[in-house]
């Protein structure tokens, strides 16, 4: 019962790995299937015995190479880290400089870390890990910390997705994507060429396992491919999956403005009240500065560097820049319908 309660058990976290086990299975099988038993053991060797292989030769590079940066991009996943809110978040205001080189110099004037509320109106807190929640942090219940600009937790590679590893994320999916298809375009042509070969006696059984390669891959890619333009569709947006599910619209306001006035939680306020706040914080998004720069937050400007797994995503997962005129609009929604004037003061 223990191990069921407790992500964190030694024996949950070995059962946790198996689905990270399973793609790394998938992909060295892949591997072997398609780069060592199709391109180099059936097409250059026996197919292509005494003829010009340039064509195969090209193939086997373009699987290599996506196959090895899908591989790269998982293991940066995994060594990078979500990224944690430690105390030390709190008492220092200044962000790292060479994470914030990536940064458009016009979006670095706001430093607010809180600008999202509880449902009573206070400060984001976390009692589990005793510290302030920055915006965009949220409790991982798995890994049993807070994490910056929490996306979620993804069991396929036994890790938090977050603010630090995002970028290598999307470049995993992107990069498996386009492995996907590769092989299932590739095998299906080399399984059309292998029916119409009298002499590949000797490849019958092995044909199967070609087979299969091309129904993994191909169901593979239609999953991934799915979920990668979901992901760059929020990207485009500036939302993770949790703001994406949560739409949250608790804005905090300044103590100046509610001093003598109460905050009115979710409880307080009428259906129609939530719908409105609801409704305005999936429209006014104060995060969303346009695609262009929204693209810009996670793969930095336009280079090489943007493909590049071992640079991390821009940014300190603290401060965010905000789209001003969506935040005033939210503001002022949220002062008109959870604020209301507070008797003892009047």
């Amino acid at each position: 019962m223990d191990c069921v309660d407790n992500p964190r058990h030694p024996v949950t976290r070995a059962l946790g790995a198996f689905p990270l086990v399973f793609v790394g299975s998938v992909l060295v099988w892949a591997f072997y299937s398609f780069a060592c038993s199709i391109s180099i053991g059936y097409v250059l060797l026996h197919r292509q015995s005494g003829q010009p292989s340039f064509r195969w030769t090209a193939e086997i590079i373009i699987f290599c190479t996506l196959w090895f940066l899908a591989v790269f991009s998982l293991v940066k996943v995994c060594k990078l880290g979500p990224g944690f809110v430690r105390e030390s978040d709190h008492s220092s205001t200044v962000a790292d400089e060479e994470s914030y080189s990536l940064v458009p110099k016009d979006a670095l004037e706001d430093r607010e870390t809180q600008r999202m509320a509880k449902a009573d109106g206070s400060r984001r807190y976390c009692r589990k890990c005793r510290l302030h929640k920055p915006d965009r942090a949220h409790h991982c219940r798995i890994t049993g910390a807070c994490i910056l600009k929490m996306d979620h937790y993804c069991p396929f590679v036994f890790c938090t997705i977050g603010h630090r590893n995002y970028k290598a994320f999307i470049l995993f999916l992107g990069y498996t994507s386009f492995l996907g298809i590769t092989t299932a375009i590739s095998t299906g042509l080399r399984l059309l060429q292998y029916a119409e070969d009298a002499t590949a006696l000797d490849y019958e059984l092995t044909s199967v396992n070609w087979a299969l390669l091309l129904l993994i891959a191909a169901m593979f890619s239609l999953i991934i491919v799915a979920f990668t333009a979901h992901h760059l569709y929020m990207i485009s947006k500036n939302r993770t999956t949790i703001e994406n599910v949560e739409r949250t619209n608790r804005l905090r306001l300044d103590e100046s403005s509610s001093e003598a006035r109460r905050w009115r939680d979710d409880n307080m306020l009428t259906r129609d009240e939530r719908r409105k706040l609801r409704k305005a914080a999936a429209k006014a998004n104060i995060y969303d500065l346009g695609a262009k720069e929204n693209f810009k937050q996670v793969f930095g400007p336009w280079s090489w560097r943007c493909f590049d797994p071992r640079v991390p995503t821009p940014g300190d997962g603290l401060h965010f820049p905000v789209n001003h005129e969506h935040h005033a609009r939210l503001q002022s929604l949220t002062e008109a319908i959870r604020l209301r004037v507070d008797e003892n003061h009047v």
